[in-house]
């Protein structure tokens, strides 16, 4: 019985060390399995922030691309409003010449009108007073002739 006994305590012992070296495998099992879980979860994690990391690159370099394209957009609108208003200023320009040359044109054309007018005025003045002449020196011509007729009529009377 004492060797029943001793079996028993034996086989027990070994019972009790299976089971032990059982949990002892079973608890490697989990912590090699957790430690499989754990790098993948690492390396799931600095997958992420590598990817997180580089969506913020892109990120950051769209929006340096944005702001250099609104930029360089802006830089185009402020040409075009440049050359606007150059064009309209040269328009304006343009217009102010155009309208002091024909401001300076009517009175060129008003100044020979007016010197026209005065020379025809000056002309006609001169055929008024040679007109005028004419007729004073035929009047005093007539008067002279009739007045020779009239003394040499009065001479043939006296003569007869």
């Amino acid at each position: 019985m004492y060797r029943k006994y001793l079996k028993y305590l034996h086989s027990d012992a070994i019972k009790k060390e299976m089971d032990r070296r059982d949990e002892i495998r079973k608890d490697q099992l989990v912590l090699d399995r957790a430690e499989v879980q754990a790098k993948k979860d690492i390396e799931r994690v600095k997958n992420l922030e590598k990817k997180s990391l580089i969506r913020e690159e892109i990120s950051r370099e769209i929006k340096r691309k944005e702001k250099e394209r609104i930029r360089k957009l802006k830089l185009r609108a402020l040409k075009r409003e440049k050359k606007i208003r150059e064009i309209e200023e040269r328009k304006k320009q343009r217009l102010k010449e155009i309208v002091a040359n024909s401001r300076i044109k009517s009175e060129r054309v008003r100044q020979k009108r007016l010197m026209l007018v005065q020379k025809s005025r000056k002309k006609l003045v001169n055929i008024l007073w040679k007109r005028i002449k004419k007729d004073c020196r035929r009047k005093k011509l007539r008067r002279e002739r009739e007045a020779r007729e009239e003394e040499f009529k009065q001479k043939i009377t006296l003569d007869k």
